[in-house]
Parts: structure tokens; sequence; C-alpha cells
């Protein structure tokens, strides 16, 4: 049977001669039966022979073994449309067959045709070794991306676990945080609450050593007033009865008015003390419960809380010097000043001075502020607690009648309520110095 004049194939016959004659590939187009029906340009020089002496002829001019064992080597192929290994040997040396596919399907009356590739021996073995490796390559590249595909999946589904931990914990965190904010509040205003009860305790404890002393001091004039009545109500009877038995002499008379008259002036300069104590308490006592700016002369104003000290420095080595000028007069909270230098002049009495020594006020201006200070000759104070001072309830005479509470409520009274600072400097066996210092400008009366 004449392939050729096949008018089934024909068509297709002589468009691969068109097309594959382009290629840089041998091709043979053969029939399933194993006659070589075409080949190209490229496969004629790769053969040595002419395309005319080829077509028509079988396989086995070119292939080894015989044609029937050529013909079941060629069924795989023709089922194939995907390039597959030729398990063909061709007789030609330099030669060989790379691979063969389905070219056109077959029917029922028509023979399937297929289409050998040949290449020269050295490029078809770099081909497939190439091919291999490319294979290989995209076995492996598949295995990496498969592999990588899985450990990203794992990442994201760790991702998505860490994520939701992290909200939870962020939650938990919100929470915990607005439970203790909550209770740190509360504890705040307890402890605003308890130090407004003690800042009034010790101001209370401040104005009872003041009224102690006051009442002191208020005493021995009163007792001198009472003594000296008492002797002109006992004289004055004496007269009297005199008077009355007619035994009264001029003399006895004129003793008794010069006595009346001594004791007049000591009780006179008694009361007279008494109402200046009296004064200056009543001004100190009312200054301390009132939190209204007034305008004071700070060294008399000093003075007046000094007197207050008075009975307990009364035949005692301890002396307070006020050496503020005379010519500083404020505008002020002066029950404020009332609370600080009281305050100051008994942390001196009681930390400072252990047996005998001097207290010092002293205040100037310098530049734009009032630098006032309190300064005794004592113990001194340790640098390694210098810091700790003006903290609350630190104190070095705990359960001896120390609180804690007395610089803290200075270093809180400067730093809130009169807009200054306050400084301590001290050195052992020396002595201490705290300074206030207070813009002037908040001790001016507005206009």
């Amino acid at each position: 049977m004449n392939i050729l004049k096949n008018s089934e194939h024909s068509k297709d016959i002589a468009n691969f001669r068109q097309v594959t004659d382009k290629l840089p590939d041998g091709m043979i187009l053969v029939s399933a039966d194993g006659i070589i029906l075409e080949v190209n340009r490229k496969a004629s020089q790769l053969l040595a022979l002419k395309a005319e002496a080829l077509k028509n002829q079988t396989l086995s001019l070119i292939v080894s073994g015989e044609l029937p064992h050529i013909i079941e080597k060629l069924k795989p192929y023709t089922r194939s449309r995907t390039p597959c290994q030729v398990p063909l040997k061709l007789n030609v040396s330099t030669c060989y067959l790379t691979d063969g596919f389905l070219f056109t399907p077959s029917t029922d009356t028509a023979v399937a045709l297929v289409v050998l590739r040949v290449n020269e021996c050295d490029s078809a073995k770099n081909h497939f070794f190439t091919l291999n490796q490319k294979v290989k390559e995209q076995k492996k590249a598949m295995c990496q991306l498969r592999q990588a595909q899985q450990e990203l999946k794992h990442e994201l589904e760790l991702r998505i676990a860490a994520e939701n931990s992290v909200l939870k914990l962020n939650q938990e965190l919100e929470e915990k945080v607005e439970k203790r904010t909550a209770e740190l509040e509360n504890s705040l205003t307890e402890l605003q609450r308890a130090q407004k009860i003690l800042i009034q305790t010790e101001k209370m404890t401040s104005l009872g050593r003041l009224v102690a002393g006051v009442a002191h001091e208020i005493n021995t004039p009163i007792g001198n007033c009472v003594l000296g009545i008492s002797n002109i109500e006992e004289e004055a009877l004496a007269v009297v009865q005199k008077l009355d038995s007619k035994g009264l002499s001029e003399n006895y008379l004129r003793k008794f008015l010069s006595n009346t008259q001594v004791l007049s002036k000591a009780m006179l300069s008694s009361l007279h003390h008494t109402a200046e104590l009296v004064s200056s308490f009543k001004e100190v006592c009312a200054d301390q419960h009132n939190e209204i700016k007034r305008s004071f002369n700070l060294k008399s104003y000093c003075d007046s809380i000094i007197l207050s000290f008075h009975g307990r420095l009364k035949n005692s080595p301890i002396e307070v010097i006020n050496n503020i000028d005379d010519s500083i007069d404020i505008h002020s909270f002066a029950g404020i000043f009332s609370q600080i230098v009281t305050n100051l002049v008994m942390n001196s009495l009681m930390h400072g001075i252990e047996d005998k020594g001097t207290i010092k006020l002293n205040a100037n201006y310098h530049e734009k502020a009032l630098v006032f200070s309190c300064e005794d000759d004592g113990v001194g104070i340790n640098e390694a607690f210098i810091d700790k001072i003006f903290d609350p309830f630190y104190t070095t005479k705990m359960g001896s009648g120390g609180s804690g509470l007395g610089l803290s409520i200075i270093h809180n009274l400067v730093i809130h309520n009169l807009k200054g600072e306050i400084t301590c400097t001290s050195r052992v066996n020396k002595g201490t110095k705290i300074t206030v210092n207070i813009p002037k400008v908040e001790l001016i009366k507005s206009s």
C-alpha cells in the first residue's frame, strides 16, 4: 500500500516537510506499521541519505532489528502526544533517535502517524543530560516548594496561635491593669486622707506645744500677781484692824501705801507680759487655722513664735537668736510661716542640739527670692541620710516623741503653698542648716 497516495494523510505529510525543514532537529515521519513517509532536511543530512531514497521505505533501512520488532516498539507513540524516549537504535553511528510522539490521532480507517526526532550523538546526550538535570532540578524545586509551603503553613499556624495568645495576654493584662489601677486609686485616696489626718495631727501637736509653752510662761506672771494681791489683801486687812482699834499710825499707813505701790507696779508688769504672751499666742494660733494671706513683719512675727519656746529655753544652755532684718515685710501665709519656723526650731531642739548650742534664724533677699534659713551648731546629719530627711515618717527619734512628719510637712508647705525650694546642708558634729528659697513675687501683695 502506497501511503503517499492516501488522501487522508497527504495534507499532513505535505505540511510536515514545510514546517520541520525550518527546525534545527532532524525529524522523521513514519506510519504505525513502520513505513517512512517523510523526512526533513536536517534528518537527511544526519542520515547521509536523500529524502527521496528514504520515503516509502521501512524503518528497518535505518533502524537495527526486524520490522515486526520495530513496529511493536512504535506502538506506545501512536497513543501519546507527549514526547517519549525511543528505544530504537539507528544503524548510523553518528546519529541517535532521541524521542517520538503521535503526529495525528488514529481512526478506525486511518493509520497513526508518528514523528521520530533524530539528533547527533553528542548533542543528543547533552540534550538528555540537560533534560534530566532540569527534571531533577524541577523535582527538587517542587519538593522544596512543598516543604516551604508546609513550613509556611506551620509558621502561619504558629503565628496565629501566638497572636491569639498575645491577644489573650493583652486582655488579661488590661484586666489586671484596670484592677491594679483601681486598687492604687483607692490606696492613693486612703493615703491622701491619712496624710491630711497626720498633717492635722502634727499641726495640733505643734499647737499643743505652743499652748504648753505659753501656759508655762503665763503661769509665772499670773502667780506673781496672785501673790501680790494676797499680800495687799493681808496688809489692807491689818490696816483696817488698826484703824478700828484707833492704833493706826501715820508711819504704818505710809509703809502700807509704799508696799502697795511696789506690788502694784510688779503686778502691772506681770500682767503686761501676760497680755503680750496671750496676744502672740492668739496671733500664731489664729494664723495656723487661717490660710489667707496677710502682710506682716517677718522678724517681729518670728519673735512671737520664739516667745512660745521661752518656757522650754529658760534656764537652758540653748539659745535661739533672731538675725532677721527688721525691714523685711512680706505678704504671705502667716500660718504657714509659723508652722515652718516652729517645726525647724523644734527639729533643732529634738535632733540637732543634745546639750548646749545656738539656733540662728536668718533671712535676706537674694536677687528675686527671699532666702530664709534655720541653722544650729549641733551634732549634724550623716551624709547618707541627707536625702531622706524630707521623707514622710523618717526620724531618728521614733518612739521618743518624733513622728517623722515635721520636715516632710515643711517640705510640702514650701513646695506646694509657697512655690519655693528647700535644701539641707550638714556636717557631722558641726551642725545643720536648712534653707528655704521663696520667689519674691509670691511675697508681694497684688494690686
